[in-house]
């Protein structure tokens, strides 16, 4: 290319990328782009009491399609990581100690519900609350 033409043109496109007045002219973005979704990293997990109530009752009614009570009557919680669509990021791991049989039976019988019937439909909007749960499969 010529270089006499590149300097002469280089100013005005050097103008037009650094002038604010191309973004008043720009459309609009879209209201949704289909993609992958960035969503913050939270520095720890909620904590059960901070989390809201009604997104933990709404995990807990679609999981209880699934679940099978244990015979042993035992409540046990479990911490649960999901991505963006429901899925289950990896297998729900025990709140407390899994020493006695009861409690075993009542954790592999909620983790069974857990990632029998992902995935489950949560508001996206509000990811950052259900990526990571903490909840109490009670049979009582």
């Amino acid at each position: 290319m010529n270089s006499r033409l590149l300097s002469a043109f280089a100013p005005v496109a050097f103008g037009l990328l650094l002038s604010p007045s191309w973004a008043q002219n720009a459309p609009p973005p879209p209201a949704h782009v289909p993609g992958p979704i960035s969503v913050p990293n939270m520095a720890r997990p909620l904590q059960p009491v901070e989390q809201d109530r009604n997104l933990a009752h709404l995990f807990l009614e679609f999981a209880d399609r699934c679940w099978t009570r244990p015979a042993s009557k035992t409540a046990v919680t479990l911490s649960v990581h999901f991505n963006i669509y429901g899925r289950v990021l990896e297998t729900p791991k025990p709140v407390g100690p899994t020493n006695d049989p009861k409690v075993r039976e009542a954790v592999a019988a909620a983790t069974k519900a857990v990632q029998a019937c992902a995935p489950y439909k949560m508001p996206e909007s509000r990811f950052h609350e259900w990526e990571h749960l903490t909840v109490t499969f009670d049979p009582r």
